[in-house]
Parts: C-alpha cells; sequence; structure tokens
C-alpha cells in the first residue's frame, strides 16, 4: 500500500503540472524491487491514458491504460524472463482492473498464477497484487509479484526427520 501511496502523490503533481499539455499520452515507469523472486512497480499517467514497457533484470512488465465511457481501464502484461530455480522465460501472465474516473476511483485485486517452466509447470509459484486509482485527468497502478523459493534446506531436513521417525517405527515393529 506504501508504494501506491506514492504513486498517489506522484499521479497528484504530475496531473497538476501537466493538465496544460494533455496531447501526448505521459506514462511514467517507477520501478521499485526487480529481483529474482519479486517485482513491484508503479505507473502514473495522464488523461490521454497510453501504455508503455518496463524490462529489467528479472522481469518485463507491459501496461496500457485507457479511458473510455468515464472508465478507466488498465491492462498488464508480467513476464518472468528467470526464476530462481534456473527456469527460463515463461509467456506473459495478463491482468486487467478497472474503475469509474468521474471521483477519485479504485480497483484492487490479487491472485496466483502458475511459473510456466520448460519441463513442468510450478503451480501457485506467483502471488500478485495490482492496484489503481485514478480520476479523469490522471491515473496510478501498481504491480506486486513474489516467487517464494523454498529453501533446500528445509525440505532436506523435513525428509531426514520422516526417514528417523520411519526408522524408530520400524524398530518398535521388531521388538513388540
Amino acid at each position: 500500500m506504501n508504494t501506491l501511496f506514492r504513486s498517489t502523490i506522484l499521479a497528484a503533481a504530475l496531473a497538476a503540472g501537466g493538465l496544460a499539455q494533455q496531447a501526448q499520452a505521459a506514462v511514467f515507469v517507477v520501478p521499485g524491487i526487480d529481483t529474482v523472486t519479486d517485482l513491484q512497480i508503479a505507473w502514473v499517467w495522464d488523461a490521454a491514458g497510453g501504455g508503455n514497457f518496463y524490462t529489467g533484470m528479472h522481469w518485463e512488465v507491459e501496461m496500457k491504460a485507457t479511458l473510455a465511457a468515464d472508465k478507466w481501464t488498465v491492462d498488464v502484461w508480467y513476464t518472468h524472463l528467470d526464476g530462481p530455480h534456473g527456469e527460463t522465460r515463461e509467456a506473459p501472465h495478463y491482468l486487467t482492473g478497472s474503475f469509474m474516473a468521474s471521483t477519485l476511483g479504485t480497483f484492487s485485486m490479487s491472485g496466483i498464477d502458475d511459473h510456466q517452466l520448460p519441463s513442468v509447470p510450478h503451480f501457485g509459484a506467483h502471488a500478485w497484487t495490482f492496484n489503481g486509482l485514478g480520476s479523469p485527468s490522471f491515473g496510478a497502478s501498481t504491480l506486486g509479484v513474489s516467487h517464494p523459493v523454498p529453501e533446500p534446506r528445509s525440505a532436506a531436513l523435513l525428509a531426514a526427520g520422516l526417514a528417523v521417525l520411519g526408522l524408530l517405527g520400524q524398530r518398535r515393529r521388531r521388538r513388540g
């Protein structure tokens, strides 16, 4: 939410300063975090709407904002370029949200996507949040995606613990 608040302030400042120059769409991308497991990015745009791309080290994002019939529609495509387990580029994921622009409007969405590995899908790998707000003169949107990585040591410890319990149970049965 902190990113959304910063986006709101930035959007208000840009809208106030740029109302006289609305002939061209102005879309400003504000990258936050771009790691192999996490992405946080914010956009601010003026009344003309428009789209823009963000290409980072580990993620690629395209955003398009459209104002029609007093309603903002924000379309986002995000692509994980690599993954924490050596995964390669995947197909884009698509998200969309909309809100009425007659007054200050908002939307908030969240969900889970699968990471599309080359051989085996990694189900539920991406947890995402997608928020937006806007008025007839400006809009702002944030996207956060995380790809939690299970610790290999944790899985090894769990397997070792289960093996020890199995051996102890087998030993008791032989004694009894």
